[in-house]
This record gives structure tokens, sequence and C-alpha cells, in this order.
């Protein structure tokens, strides 16, 4: 039986609550909750807005593990997407664009090993459009997560709350790490006042949550949800 202490957090490039960018602020919030594996949304790679830098390369670089990126949008310079970082090798990586017409969101994969076990991560950012996320849940999520009966982890701002379609279609094949709830903090959005749960650490059947926390931060307008996971 293996352990990891897994992070997702909308990190909104950066920026916090207050709207500063201060990506030194991110990287402590990350640090103070000792994760082996950091799902990350809203990541930039080489964008002006965010001074040219790669913002992956240097929370991995003040955490002390390796990373992948995966954009959603690439521009003329630069990029925006998704990260996981990982104490751990990371064996494999991919990713996907989720399909829709034009589409501006993806999905990334990682294999990591872990111990002797291999350990499959997903991390996606769903659209704003409740049809679409419906849709990508149900005919692209769900067959490539299900793919192996491998541990999987399906992690993420998935945009909407637990009673919505996309989630709840998720939640018919996956366990939702909220269940070992140990903290008093219930939402992940937004970070000054949260009222909803739309940040997610799913599970396959080969896993099993040993714990949950949501951790209150300023340091994006998303609060960072952990989850310590055996597989």
């Amino acid at each position: 039986m293996s352990t990891a202490r897994i992070i997702t957090y909308n990190i909104k490039s950066g920026h916090g609550q207050d709207g500063k960018l201060n990506l030194h602020r991110t990287a402590a919030a990350l640090k103070e909750l000792d994760a082996d594996i950091i799902c990350l949304q809203e990541v930039d790679h080489r964008m002006r807005r965010t001074y040219f830098a790669n913002q992956a390369w240097y929370l991995a670089r003040k955490l002390h593990m390796q990373y992948s990126f995966g954009a959603a949008i690439n521009y003329r310079w630069g990029a925006f997407g998704n990260a996981i970082l990982s104490r751990h090798p990371i064996v494999l990586e991919k990713n996907y664009q989720l399909p829709a017409f034009n589409s501006k969101r993806a999905m990334q994969e990682v294999h990591l090993m872990i111990d002797a076990s291999s350990l499959r991560v997903f991390n996606t950012h769903l659209e704003l459009n409740h049809k679409l996320r419906f849709n990508q849940a149900e005919s692209f999520i769900v067959p490539l997560v299900n793919a192996s009966d491998e541990p999987g982890v399906l992690c993420g701002d998935l945009n909407e709350s637990p009673s919505c379609p996309a989630v709840q279609c998720l939640s018919n094949y996956f366990r939702d790490s909220f269940d070992v709830n140990s903290g008093s903090c219930i939402y992940t959005f937004p970070a000054d006042v949260p009222n909803d749960r739309i940040d997610y650490i799913l599970l396959n059947a080969a896993c099993r949550a040993v714990d949950y926390k949501i951790t209150p931060t300023q340091a994006s307008d998303h609060l960072p949800v952990l989850a310590v996971v055996e597989f």
C-alpha cells in the first residue's frame, strides 16, 4: 500500500484575492501543505502579463519537485493551462485538448512511480458552459480515466457544485475525497468568503481517501484542496 498527499489548486496565474501578482506567496501557500503531488490550474507560461515567467518551473524549483505543463491555449508568445508538480518520478505525460469547437480547455495525464506502484493523475479545468462540461465529462473524461483499472486520481477546477450534472456524472464513476473531510471549511470559492465547492479530488476504485482538508489562504481566488490518498 502506498500513500500520497495530493493538492488541487487554481492559482489564478499567481494573483491573490487582493488582485496582486505574487508567485512567491503561491509557493509559500503550497509549501505549507507539504504535498507529494500538486495539480494546478490557470498557470501562465512565459506570458507578458506575468512578466514572461515559466510559472510551473518556478513553483517546482521552489518546492523541489518535478513538473509537467499542459497548455490549454497557445499564444504567439507564451501559453496558459495546467501543471502537475511531483516529488516522485514522472514516467509518462500527456496533454489533451478537451473536445469542443475552438476548445480552450485541456486535461493532463501523468503517470508517477511511487515506491513500487504506478499512479495515474489527471488534471483539468472545465468549461464555464454547463452543457459542454457535461458532454466532456461523459464522453471524454470518464472513458479516459476508466481506460485502465490502475490507481487513478482526477483533480481540478470543475466550475460547478456537487449537485450539478457534470459532477454528478463523474460521481457515478469516482469517489469524492470530500467524503472524509476533517476540516471546518467545506467550500473552495471565492477565497475571501467561500460559499461554493467547485474544486475536486476524485478517485477511482483502486484508491481510497483517508483525509481531506480545504485550507484558508488569500494566495488565489480559490482555496487549495488536500487529500491523503492510499492505493
